[in-house]
């Protein structure tokens, strides 16, 4: 089976999957009220997959197995401690 490559569609970087602890990392933040979209707005409900930048800045949420690669629905991840790796 092959994989596909995703990249943002902002900085044309690569995406690649968060794994489990990430994915826990993140939504445990989400509970917090600590991770916002690019426009400003909280993101009230966890994620069961997401695509990262390799700079780890930007992320996507996976919907039904569609990546949501729109800058509009970009999640914003500047400034976030990122002690968990994404790989």
């Amino acid at each position: 089976m092959t994989r596909n490559q995703y990249f943002c569609p902002q900085s044309k970087l690569a995406l690649k999957t968060a794994n489990d602890a990430y994915l826990q990392f993140f939504n445990a933040l989400v509970a917090a009220s600590k991770i916002s979209d690019v426009s400003g707005q909280l993101v009230n409900d966890p994620v069961s997959d997401l695509l990262i930048e390799k700079q780890k800045n930007i992320a996507y949420r996976i919907t039904h197995g569609i990546p949501q690669l729109l800058p509009l629905l970009a999640i914003s991840l500047t400034g976030l401690n990122h002690g968990n790796s994404v790989d």
